[in-house]
Formats: C-alpha cells, sequence, structure tokens
C-alpha cells in the first residue's frame, strides 16, 4: 500500500467512480484498476462490488472512513522524516571547556536556536581530559578544547591560543618582573591545574628541570586558583582568561618561557564522519564568537 493507492481510492469515492477519478487525477483508466487492484492485494479484502465501480462493499465503507485520516497521517510522517533530514529535529552533544562554556557559547547558542529551534543541545563542560573521555565513549558530537597528550584517536583543528600566565599576589616580589622566569619559583608555593589541563605537564616539567623538590599545591578546578592567590596561598600558573578582573590583590606576569600558548580549537574523533550542516552551524557560530572577542 502506497500514498498513491490510498489517493486514487479517495478521489473515487469524492468523485463517484473510477472514470471520473481519472479524469481528475490525470490517469489512465488501467491505472486506476490497477491501483485498486493493488490496494486490495494489501488490504486482504474486496472494497468494491465485483463489476460496480463505484459500490463500495461493507469493507469498503468503513475504509473509507478512514482514508482520509491515513492519507493525514502520511502526509505528517512524510514532513517528520523530511524535517529529520533537513535537520530541523534532532540532539548535539557539544563538550566545552571554560571559559568557552560561560564567555562565548552562550551567545553562540542563542544565534542557533533562532535557526534551529527544535535541535536539542546537551552541553558538556570539564577540562580536555574529561571530555577526550567523553568523545572515545561516543557521548560528544564534537568539543572545543585542546588537543590531549595521546592524540591518536582525535582530529584537531586549531581556533585560537591561550596565553599561560603567572597570578601573584600583589606586592609579591617577583611582581617586580615583567616576565617571570621558571627558576625564579624557587622556594615558592606553585598552584597547579589538575591532570586534565593541558599546560601542566609542560610546566611542570619544565620547572622540576630547573628546581629540586618545587613546592606544589595541586587544584582539580583550575578556575578557583586566583581566589587562593589572593589569600597569598601561593603562585598561580593558569590561562589568562580565566583570571577574573574582579578578584582583589592579584598581579599577572607574563611567563619568561619558550612557549606560554596552547591551542584551543576542535576536536573529534577519526571514527566521525565530517560535520553535518546543522552541527557545522552549531560550531560556526561559536567561532564567530571568539573571533569577534579578539
Amino acid at each position: 500500500m502506497n500514498l498513491k493507492e490510498l489517493i486514487t481510492f479517495q478521489t473515487i469515492v469524492s468523485q463517484g467512480g473510477f472514470n471520473k477519478a481519472a479524469s481528475h487525477l490525470h490517469f489512465a483508466q488501467s491505472t486506476i484498476t490497477s491501483h485498486i487492484q493493488r490496494l486490495e492485494k494489501d488490504l486482504g479484502i474486496q472494497i468494491f462490488e465485483s463489476g460496480k465501480s463505484n459500490q463500495l462493499t461493507r469493507a469498503g465503507v468503513l475504509f473509507a472512513q478512514e482514508v482520509n485520516q491515513l492519507i493525514k497521517h502520511w502526509e505528517y510522517v512524510k514532513g517528520q522524516v523530511k524535517f529529520y533530514d533537513l535537520e530541523e529535529y534532532g540532539v548535539i552533544n557539544i563538550g566545552l571547556v571554560e571559559p568557552l562554556a560561560s564567555r562565548y557559547f552562550p551567545n553562540a547558542l542563542k544565534k542557533f536556536k533562532i535557526q534551529k529551534p527544535n535541535v536539542t543541545c546537551n552541553i558538556f563542560v570539564g577540562n580536555t581530559v574529561y571530555l577526550a573521555n567523553l568523545l572515545l565513549g561516543d557521548d560528544l558530537d564534537f568539543a572545543f578544547c585542546s588537543l590531549p597528550e595521546d592524540g591518536i584517536n582525535f582530529t584537531f583543528s586549531p581556533i585560537y591560543e591561550e596565553k599561560i600566565v603567572a597570578v601573584l599576589p600583589t606586592n609579591h616580589p617577583l611582581c617586580a618582573y615583567e616576565k617571570v622566569s621558571l627558576d625564579k619559583f624557587k622556594g615558592y608555593t606553585l598552584l597547579k591545574g589538575g591532570d586534565g589541563c593541558p599546560y601542566r605537564r609542560r610546566i611542570e616539567s619544565a620547572i622540576m628541570g630547573l628546581i629540586s623538590n618545587p613546592d606544589f599545591i595541586t587544584i582539580n578546578n583550575i578556575s578557583i586558583v586566583p581566589y587562593y592567590v589572593s589569600e597569598n596561598i601561593g603562585i598561580g600558573i593558569m590561562p589568562l582568561s580565566l583570571v577574573p578582573s574582579s578578584i582583589p590583590n592579584i598581579t599577572i606576569r607574563e611567563l619568561d618561557v619558550e612557549n606560554d600558548l596552547i591551542p584551543i580549537g576542535m576536536l573529534r574523533t577519526t571514527t566521525i564522519p565530517d560535520l553535518s550542516f546543522t552541527k557545522k552551524m552549531l560550531c560556526d557560530f561559536l567561532i564567530e564568537e571568539i573571533k569577534i572577542s579578539e
């Protein structure tokens, strides 16, 4: 049974016979007959009396009462499938590091929802290691973060670079320097991020190569490090974008190192195909917000 056969039957009933239906639909008489024969075969019933092309059987009368609703439902299903095909509906799972999640993505999502109001977006916020594990578990479509140390299973498209800085208590002796070399941290407590921080291993290894037994305090949530610095607990080493301007008693200094930049971009697994039109639209809105702020 297909939609053409249902429409043919509906037209025969409304027009009052096979000939009138053929004229109305611009079909040959044989086509009308063929449609009804296939419909009766699929239904397993006879819907017209033998030899009487305009007289319904009792089963045909019952079917005629339902055919309009069947056609409406068929058209509705076709429309839904078309919407899904055009990605007017669906779910996107996106992973974000800070400050992308709080600073840039809200406005990008607002723009996206104007274009695709029926697409659901699930947002996962965390560090690179957390997001990479979600990607490997097929729980994310893509993420915006840094490249994991073991990036063999991922494709990475860099968008911008995060600057790593030293966050010092105001009036700390190292504030006298415009740039602070790592060897000058000797004798001071250093506040570093957890295992998910992309720069941690690089900076930590460099410091340990210059200072024996450095005093480290690990804070898993890197965004709260400036608050500890403000209380003169130690010196923070972290991305500049995560240092709030509102926190008192802190001073920012550049690091005197060969490379103080961490690339941030779109991360996907190698098994995920190219982004669909709708997913790319969401990514483009986010990239646009990032570039506006630069």
